[in-house]
């Protein structure tokens, strides 16, 4: 124990995002080996997760991201507990990550069970669990895609993310689908869907 000096519990400290005393209480369970105190903290970090599981989240946010030839389109939508974590830098990489996985996805598949740098999503989300102390769940997520020349896919993101939508349109003619009335139309139509 008298090997742990401040300098490794800051170390694990800063890779880890887990309190002081966890990481002296790792480096400790680990004999002063900072690669296995990481391993002790992420499990430590899952027996949190599913600990949190039961609690109800209702905050979060809402992203979408269509192609540049507006043919697909993807929304994904992941929940925490309180709106404090859903603005911070961490929770909103996770939204990113989410979004980068869902895009990559066959429609309809489980997005947890998706890898991420050889690590399932879902493990991710335990670690996002782990790290702010709230239940963290990718609540739902879709994907359309333009069938027809004449089709196009419209994202629409109202509040900041709390609240977006995902449509597919079909224009008479090729010409209809490229004229800014029809855009203009379709994005009223998905803020009229969001209202």
């Amino acid at each position: 124990m008298s090997n742990i000096t401040p300098v490794m519990i800051k170390e694990l400290r800063e890779r880890t995002q887990a309190g002081m005393s966890d990481c002296k209480s790792a480096l400790t369970e680990a004999d002063g080996d900072i690669e296995k105190a990481v391993e002790v903290i992420l499990k430590k970090g899952i027996v949190m997760a599913a600990s949190r599981e039961g609690r109800v989240a209702t905050e979060g946010e809402v992203r979408t991201w269509v192609d540049a030839e507006n043919k697909r389109g993807v929304i994904v939508e992941v929940n925490c507990q309180t709106d404090f974590v859903a603005r911070g830098d961490d929770f909103r990489g996770f939204v990113t990550t989410c979004l980068e996985v869902a895009k990559a996805a066959k429609k309809g598949a489980d997005l947890g069970a998706e890898t991420v740098n050889g690590k399932p999503l879902d493990t991710l989300r335990q670690e996002m669990v782990a790290k702010t102390g709230e239940n963290t769940v990718v609540r739902r997520w879709d994907t359309l895609t333009a069938s027809t020349p004449n089709e196009l896919v419209h994202a629409y993101i109202h509040m900041g993310g709390k609240l977006a939508v995902l449509i597919r349109a079909e224009a008479p003619n090729a010409d209809a689908r490229k004229n800014p009335e029809f855009s203009a139309f379709i994005e009223n139509c998905a803020m009229q869907i969001a209202a």
